[in-house]
């Protein structure tokens, strides 16, 4: 549960780094999905098999790596929707 919270408290503050690098432009959800995999790279190839916390994606269970990578792009396009959602006062995109 601890690992959990972990993840959701790393992906908010991922989530406030993106709303900051993008103050003076419109989130597009290219920019999002391209971020939420930036995200899963760094991440799995770096600090996490770094800290021991799981293998690095080359040496993961095999089907892993896609269904880790495809979570990311869902993250990114969120990311990117909500954001803009946010933006336009909870209007939809036009």
């Amino acid at each position: 549960m601890l690992g959990a919270l972990a993840h959701f408290a790393f992906g908010a503050g991922c989530g406030g780094l993106f709303a900051l690098a993008l103050a003076r432009r419109e989130p597009r959800v290219a920019a999002g999905v391209a971020y939420g995999l930036a995200i899963w790279a760094v991440s799995y190839q770096g600090w996490v098999p770094g800290l021991g916390i799981m293998p690095p994606v080359h040496r993961d269970r095999p089907g892993r790596q896609a269904i880790m990578a495809a979570g990311h792009v869902v993250y990114g396009t969120a990311l990117a929707l909500a954001l803009h959602r946010l933006r336009r006062g909870g209007r939809t995109p036009a």
